[in-house]
């Protein structure tokens, strides 16, 4: 059962961090979920990072903006995406792009993109597939200024590809796009961004790994790109290759309408499953469902269904086989797959129905990566928790969590 603390942000952070280095919660090895145990105490020089504003969970990395529009990423960084000029895993937050104020980031696989206050994009790590949204040859360790798109007001990334939506509601997308995540009807990657489906104003954007989704102002939801087990609601159009070396996929090249049949708010995209808010804040569903994420209490895959519970939410967010919604009363529920604590739930079991988040504060924002989530608190605390290979979690260590861990920050790092 989650408590609630009426104490001062102060004594929350260093309550947070002497939880982390203390037996109360189990901080397990990164590895099978099977092995691992629990560590001896931790005390890294390091301290509470920065109050934050907002956070971004991608697939192995974090970003998130503190006061002033000031970034830090931190995680994997082996082809130069966290953006601070290095190649080595950032286990704790780093500055990036200093002198710019930046407004929102999206880390992706093999790069990170993000823009600035006044909708400038920028593009960091690998470019083979067209990432960086130029012609650039060869990674890059820094931000990349992207020529050629409007001011852009949201950011989204994919494992090799990258859109973003301007203020009128176009959609532009580019990079990887072997299993149709452009939506342009082929399979050829694209160096520079290119609008999507012109002519429809959209409102909101998805990605996974290799497909896309875009709500348009009128309500209907637009999916093209890999279609696993059901994610997309779509019957494929094509065969293409698959992310598993030698195998073929079933994939949707052109931009076509996802019914659901419930009306959608907002909405969040797992690699197999898809969930949604409706107009009345309900979650529902659908797609595989191994793991229970669904989050009706079975196992079984189906298309939209209700999740269990009557509570109403005001965000929601999905991971690879797990989801977390915000509640409006400001609590995080997590259900599916739970191996690397993902659902923050204090252990590695697996849930089919929402379960809560134990925290000393309300929650503002959540966010899911491949197997880790983070979430703000109301006094501007970044936590995370799940798997920590290459140090996503912004805890100094290697060392996955199954409970909500406190972001750290490097003690001689300057103020934002």
């Amino acid at each position: 059962m989650r408590t609630h603390s009426r104490f001062g942000a102060a004594i929350l952070v260093f309550a947070a961090v002497a939880c982390q280095h203390e037996v109360k919660k189990e901080i397990h090895e990164e590895g099978p979920s099977s092995g691992g145990g629990i560590q001896a105490p931790v005390t890294p020089p390091s301290q509470p990072a920065p109050p934050f504003v907002s956070i971004w969970a991608g697939a192995d990395g974090t970003c998130a903006i503190a006061a002033q529009g000031a970034l830090y990423c931190w995680g994997r960084n082996d082809l130069g995406q966290v953006g601070d000029g290095s190649t080595e895993d950032r286990l704790l937050p780093v500055r990036v792009g200093a002198g710019i104020a930046w407004k929102a980031a999206a880390p992706g696989g093999s790069h990170t993109c993000a823009i600035t206050d006044k909708g400038e994009l920028y593009c960091w790590g690998s470019s083979v597939f067209g990432e960086l949204g130029s012609d650039t040859v060869g990674n890059s360790q820094t931000p990349v200024r992207v020529a050629g798109v409007p001011a852009l007001t949201a950011i989204e990334s994919g494992d090799f590809h990258s859109c973003g939506l301007t203020a009128g509601g176009t959609l532009w997308c580019w990079g990887e796009n072997r299993h149709g995540e452009l939506g342009r009807g082929d399979t050829l990657p694209a160096h520079k961004p290119a609008m999507v489906m012109p002519g429809i104003t959209f409102r909101a954007l998805q990605l996974t790994a290799h497909s896309t989704c875009a709500l348009a102002a009128d309500g209907r939801l637009f999916c093209w790109g890999l279609e696993d087990g059901g994610a997309l609601n779509l019957v494929g159009t094509a065969t293409c290759a698959s992310p598993l070396e030698g195998a073929s996929a079933t994939c949707v090249l052109s931009p076509r309408r996802s019914t659901p049949e419930v009306a959608i708010r907002h909405f969040a995209l797992g690699t197999t499953h898809s969930c949604v808010l409706t107009d009345s804040a309900a979650a529902y569903c659908w797609g595989s469902n191994g793991s229970g994420e669904l989050g009706v209490g079975t196992r079984d895959s189906a298309g939209a269904q209700p999740v269990a519970g009557e509570l109403r939410y005001s965000a929601i967010t999905s991971g690879t086989d797990f989801t977390c919604a915000l509640a409006k009363i400001g609590d995080v529920y997590c259900w599916g797959a739970n191996a690397d604590g993902q659902l923050g739930s204090g252990n590695g079991a697996d849930a089919a129905e929402p379960s809560a988040i134990s925290s000393p504060s309300h929650f503002t924002q959540v966010t899911a990566g491949r197997a880790h989530t983070c979430a703000l608190t109301t006094d501007h605390i970044g936590w995370c928790w799940g798997s920590n290979v290459h140090g996503q979690l912004g805890s100094e260590v290697k060392l996955r969590s199954f409970a909500p861990a406190v972001v750290l920050f490097p003690r001689s790092a300057p103020a934002p």
